[in-house]
Parts: structure tokens; sequence; C-alpha cells
């Protein structure tokens, strides 16, 4: 079937990585499909918009169907505030949502949220990773160092899942 063929392709390799990462796009299509297939655990990064609590119940739909007809194993390892602008009670309530259906459901919230800037697509466009694209830019620095600690701290929780 379409959706095993990641799976076919990574399963032979699982004794040669702890980790493997596969980073997909913001739809649900065959690859992203493949990619839940074949995934043990995931991250949901869910934007501080408008749709952002919405976007994470169905999300969490969509991994309960894959549970269902695809990985039996797949599990969420955590969600990841993204784009967020505190400065606006708009966002500021629906990372409380975020944070409360988080909560609710028992699914751990990576802290803290992902800033909004606009040096993260420009770094992203000009093929450098965010820690050496203008490193004196203080929002440069401010996302590197959100970027680090939740990548720790995924690594502890994936480290654990491993164990």
């Amino acid at each position: 079937m379409e959706y095993f063929i990641l799976r076919q392709v990574l399963t032979p390799l699982r004794d040669d990585y702890d980790i493997v990462l596969i980073d997909c796009p913001p739809r649900l299509d065959v690859f992203s499909l493949n990619a839940l297939a074949a995934a043990d655990q995931l991250v949901i990064p869910i934007e501080l918009g408008l749709f952002g609590a919405e976007g994470l119940s169905n999300t969490l739909d969509t991994v309960n169907m894959v549970r269902r007809h695809l990985n039996t194993r797949l599990s969420v390892a955590g969600i990841v505030a993204t784009k967020a602008d505190l400065r606006t009670r708009h966002q500021e309530a629906v990372l409380a949502a975020i944070r409360q259906a988080a909560a609710q459901r028992h699914l751990r919230f990576f802290e803290p949220p992902v800033p909004q800037s606009i040096v993260l697509p420009e770094a992203c466009y000009n093929h450098v990773p965010i820690q050496y694209y203008r490193t004196r830019n203080m929002m440069a620095r401010q996302c590197t160092d959100v970027y680090a600690k939740i990548a720790r701290e995924l690594l502890k929780v994936l480290r654990e899942e491993v164990a």
C-alpha cells in the first residue's frame, strides 16, 4: 500500500539510528501519511493564529485515524506553539486555550512558544541554519535559544521512549 513506503525504507535502519526526524508540510497528503505510518512519535506544531486551537483538535483526530488504520504505535511526544506574538491579547488567549487543551488530553506542551520573526523564513530562504543567520540580531538569537531549549526537551522525551 502507498502509505507504507517510508516505513518499509526506514525499518531496516532502525538499529543504526537512535532517532530519525521527519519534517512534513502542514497538510495531510500522501507524504505526511507515510511519515505518520512510519513514526513512533509526533511533535505537533500549532500556529498561534485564529484557528490554532481548532487545528490541534483536527490533528489529534488525524492521529487517532492513523492509529486505527496505519500505525498502532504512534503517540504524541508533545505540542509546540509557533509564530507567537504575545503582545496581542488574541495570541495570549489562543496560547492559553492550546495549553489547556494539551493539559486536558495529558499532552506535553514544550515551552517557550517559538516567536514570530522574519528572520526564520529569511534564514530558511537563504539555506542557512538560524543559529548562523544574522548572529548579531536579537530576534535571531532569541529564536535560536528557543529552538535549542525545545530540542533538548524533545530529546529527553524521545530518549525515554527508546530506553
